[in-house]
């Protein structure tokens, strides 16, 4: 029975670091561990694949943890099997694959829309957002934060770019804390709270860093599956301005010309007729109270 456990034993040590030797290889020579993987992962890891911590004791192999100190609550004398496995953190590069095909839909829709074509649908940022936040879990969210999960380049991550993108959102939406991030005590979260540098710093970990304490897992998903749409967005409407009206006497070419979006002038009953050359509303019964309406979407 001693043998058989020691036999299985080494069998499941030998899997880990085999597990750890590929991925730190990787398929193209790159490799496979994630970016986001925190500090504490980094350090289990570290200690897991040394072989001056390893140790047989109680009838498997744990590592001795250079780091611990008794005095210090949860600090662990040895680590375990289960947290060498729980340390290494992947690519999720299935889930990836298949979000990157969902993100490449939003330009053929995008001019489906514009065109006007028959059954396309205008952009629906909270459905979009929900079907975004399907592919977000516990387990890939540090991946989906650090990694080039869309595949467009390291420096176009969401942990690189999220001082730009909240730059324009509206802090209010984001579900934070007001006792953690009010820092100027006016009862709301909004982006006068974030003037400071310190105190963006703080927010950008909070979002980022599975490890920080102030970090919430339901709230950095929000986040993130709304930055997934805001580049949804834009790649579904292209050069196209969906506020945009027709000009007095100015021809399909040149409205489209000027970005013009039919999928956005076809939801208000505006459509281009052929025959007379013109845009027409079925909804007006005259071109004076026509253009009278044209001109109130410039306002």
């Amino acid at each position: 029975m001693a043998l058989k456990s020691l036999s299985t034993n080494v069998g499941t040590l030998k899997e880990g670091l085999n597990i750890v030797a590929d991925a730190k290889s990787g398929e193209d020579g790159k490799s496979t561990l994630s970016n986001g993987m925190t500090e504490k992962e980094k350090m289990i890891m570290a200690t897991c694949t040394d072989p001056n911590n390893l140790v047989y004791q109680n009838g498997e192999f744990v590592w001795r943890n250079p780091e611990y100190d008794p005095n210090v609550e949860g600090s662990k004398e040895f680590f375990n099997q289960k947290d060498f496995s729980g340390s290494l953190v992947e690519m999720d590069m299935a889930t990836a694959e298949e979000y990157r095909l969902h993100e490449q839909q939003f330009n053929k829709a995008g001019m489906d829309f514009a065109n006007g074509v028959d059954g396309a649908q205008e952009f629906n940022e909270d459905r979009i957002a929900q079907t975004n936040k399907n592919f977000i879990n516990e387990d890939n969210i540090a991946s989906i934060m650090h990694d080039d999960f869309r595949g467009v380049g390291d420096d176009n991550t969401f942990v690189k770019q999220i001082g730009t993108y909240l730059q324009d959102v509206n802090y209010e939406d984001l579900g934070l804390d007001p006792v953690q991030f009010d820092t100027n005590d006016d009862g709301i979260v909004n982006a006068l709270d974030f003037e400071l540098e310190k105190d963006r710093e703080k927010l950008f970990k909070a979002i980022t860093d599975k490890s920080h304490p102030l970090y919430n897992y339901e709230t950095s998903r929000e986040i993130v599956a709304e930055w997934m749409t805001s580049f949804q967005k834009k790649s579904f409407y292209g050069n196209t301005d969906p506020n945009l009206a027709p000009e007095p006497g100015e021809s399909l070419d040149q409205f489209k010309g000027r970005g013009g979006n039919m999928g956005m002038l076809k939801n208000m009953g505006i459509v281009w007729n052929e025959d007379m050359g013109t845009f027409q509303n079925v909804s007006y019964d005259s071109d004076v109270a026509y253009q009278k309406y044209l001109d109130s979407l410039k306002n």
